[in-house]
């Protein structure tokens, strides 16, 4: 399946296509050639081991004073790869997609680092 997905977030838009992660406005924490060097990245499959592409990925900033996160969500690739620029903090990942029951994680970035977060998803019964 080749598609564009458009949303627009409060710093702007993206296009994912085709093996791309759909990152909905932020591009901080990336370097020059778009890949990023702080934040999260990881991979969405089934638990036959199947990538799951468009898994919808939201973070939400735990803590009183957490950081912010500027975008509204991102999809997974074809490849059931995501990658998320985020700023220093703890956060709580949440992945939906069709068909499988949505998951939720808790990771932690620290400045400069990339953390990973892999989902395995369930279908829905």
């Amino acid at each position: 399946m080749v598609g564009t997905v458009l949303l627009f977030g409060l710093g702007g838009c993206a296009c994912g296509g085709e093996g791309e992660s759909g990152l909905v406005s932020s591009d901080a924490g990336q370097d020059g050639d778009g890949a990023i060097v702080q934040g999260v990245v990881g991979r969405v499959t089934a638990v036959d081991g199947r990538p799951i592409e468009g898994a919808f990925v939201q973070a939400r900033s735990l803590g009183a004073e957490g950081p912010a996160v500027p975008d509204i969500g991102i999809f997974s690739s074809r490849d059931g790869q995501y990658s998320w620029p985020l700023s220093p903090g703890s956060f709580e990942l949440s992945v939906s997609a069709e068909g499988f029951e949505a998951a939720t994680e808790r990771v932690t970035v620290h400045r400069g680092k990339l953390a990973t977060r892999d989902f395995v998803l369930e279908p829905v019964r």
